[in-house]
This record gives structure tokens, C-alpha cells and sequence, in this order.
């Protein structure tokens, strides 16, 4: 059984480091409901083949997904159209 990356809202949840942590999905039903003023997410070196969690994280700031396993890019397009306040994005060795 997997544990869940997050069980409870955590609102005052800014900053969201989980480099290397060997995660292969996000929560379903999206990352925002959980994290809703989340600014800063580190997804690096980890096994995401999916970012739809993420399309919900309206306030996000930064996001870094370096060394993942995406299947395909039109899915991170579509993220990027859905978080307006998106300033940096690293997507290196997607």
C-alpha cells in the first residue's frame, strides 16, 4: 500500500521539496486541494509519468520536474496555460 503524499490540507503549506523521494504519482483529485497556496514545488529525480495533479495549483510560483519519466510533453503544455502566476519552470531531461 502507498502512502499518500499528503492526507489533510496544509494551507500555510508554501514550499514543497520532494526531490528524489521515488514518488510515481501525485494525489488524485489534484495537488491544489491539498496545498492551495503551495508557491515552490520541487518534483526533481523522481518517477512522475503524469503532472494533471498539478493543473489546480493556481498560486504556484515555481515548479522544477528535472529528471522525471513524462511520457509526453502536450500534458506539461497544458499545465503551463493552467498556473497564470507561474514565473520559472525547469523542465530539464523530462
Amino acid at each position: 500500500m502507498k502512502a499518500p503524499i499528503l492526507c489533510e490540507p496544509c494551507y500555510n503549506l508554501v514550499y514543497l521539496e520532494l526531490a528524489a523521494c521515488r514518488i510515481t504519482s501525485l494525489p488524485e483529485g489534484g495537488l491544489g486541494k491539498l496545498a492551495p497556496n503551495l508557491r515552490v514545488l520541487n518534483l526533481n529525480y523522481n518517477f512522475l509519468e503524469d503532472v494533471q495533479a498539478l493543473e489546480d495549483l493556481a498560486r504556484l510560483q515555481k515548479l522544477t520536474i528535472i529528471g522525471s519519466r513524462l511520457k509526453s510533453t502536450k500534458p506539461l503544455i497544458r499545465l503551463v496555460q493552467r498556473l497564470p502566476e507561474l514565473e520559472m519552470l525547469d523542465l530539464r531531461w523530462v
